[in-house]
């Protein structure tokens, strides 16, 4: 009798052990799935960014931001695009450009994907900004977006709305 017992528990520890398996490996492929959809629309997004700056970049107004106004939740990210023209007249590559962020009131956390970058005469060089609220609820700031180089500075607003 303990023997046919003995038996039925291991049946049923096998099957409980496969469904907890099939269970698993069906969790991880929705779960890869959905973090590969995430990033495939913030590429797409950074790219109509760029897309944007592109088409907006003149020598006289080499640098541009998009979008230039955020409205975040506390907590919240997300990926601002940075556009600079060399259009420095007569041609010359730039060959030191850095670009920092200068949040006054300090509700942001800011992450730069790029450093220290060399734009040749006539490019359009793009950098990945992604900023993080981390004030709180109705707190806005009015950071400072700078590109700085061998000879020229320039420098664009970027409002953040905490909500």
């Amino acid at each position: 009798m303990q023997k046919k017992g003995a038996i039925e528990f291991s049946m049923t520890t096998i099957m409980v052990i496969i469904i907890g398996v099939v269970v698993l490996a069906l969790a991880l492929a929705w779960v890869r799935g959905t973090f590969k959809d995430i990033s495939g629309i913030t590429e797409e997004a950074f790219e109509g960014a760029k897309e944007q700056l592109r088409a907006e970049l003149t020598s006289q107004d080499p640098l541009g931001i998009s979008p230039s106004t955020l409205s975040l939740k506390s907590g919240e990210s997300t990926t601002v695009a940075v556009g600079f023209l060399n259009g420095l007249s007569p041609a010359k590559d730039i060959t030191t450009a850095v670009i920092s962020v200068t949040d006054p009131n300090s509700i942001i956390g800011v992450t730069v994907d790029g450093g220290v970058k060399t734009i040749t005469s006539g490019e359009i060089f793009n950098w990945r900004i992604i900023i993080k609220a981390t004030g709180s609820s109705g707190q806005s700031t009015v950071a400072s977006v700078k590109v700085t180089s061998d000879d020229i500075t320039r420098e664009k607003p970027l409002v953040i709305n905490i909500v």
